[in-house]
């Protein structure tokens, strides 16, 4: 049984570490839409992104970039899990005042919950991802290239790497998942 204030204090710290991440990566993408692209194309890019939703597990696991946890170590992936939403940094300062807490619980359905999550997790990144793209090429063909270059390293941090990380999670869970009662 978890403590009455374990709840608040992981929603607050993970509320703010996404309320910080967002609007470091998609406050500059807001400026630039709003000053500059049209709202037909604002339009199309997020009629086209909306279509990455209805991606299935099995395409996104074939978008996988591995079956291991290695080549996500090569890129990074785990020095950003520390800063993110239940991250190592978060954990940490929950683990001060609830030191048995654990992001994941240790009951089967608490596991398949979280290994669901992940997928879900993973195609809202993608529709960010796909808009980004859309709204990157039209900032080149606008030959606004600082502008197009500021939209991919914010759409590398605030889309490719948390859909790196959802990838990296599922390997590190996949050995206590059972996929009969995963839907």
């Amino acid at each position: 049984m978890e403590p009455a204030g374990i709840k608040q204090r992981v929603v607050f710290y993970n509320g703010v570490a996404n309320l910080f991440w967002s609007v470091l990566n998609l406050l500059p993408i807001y400026i630039y839409c709003y000053s500059s692209v049209v709202p037909l194309w604002l339009y199309v890019a997020g009629a086209i992104s909306i279509i990455t939703l209805f991606l299935p597990r099995s395409v996104l696991n074939k978008l996988q970039l591995g079956s291991t946890t290695a080549v996500y170590h090569k890129l990074g992936v785990h020095y950003i899990n520390q800063v993110t939403q239940n991250g190592t940094v978060i954990n940490n300062l929950i683990r001060r005042k609830y030191p048995h807490y654990k992001v994941v619980g240790n009951t089967r359905q608490a596991i398949q919950l979280h290994y669901r999550k992940t997928y879900m997790f993973e195609r809202f990144h993608y529709v960010l991802l796909c808009f980004f793209i859309c709204i990157m090429i039209y900032a080149l063909v606008q030959e606004q290239y600082t502008w197009a270059g500021i939209l991919l390293l914010t759409n590398i941090l605030y889309n490719m790497y948390p859909i790196l990380l959802q990838q990296y999670v599922r390997i590190k869970l996949e050995p206590f998942v059972s996929h009969s009662s995963i839907k």
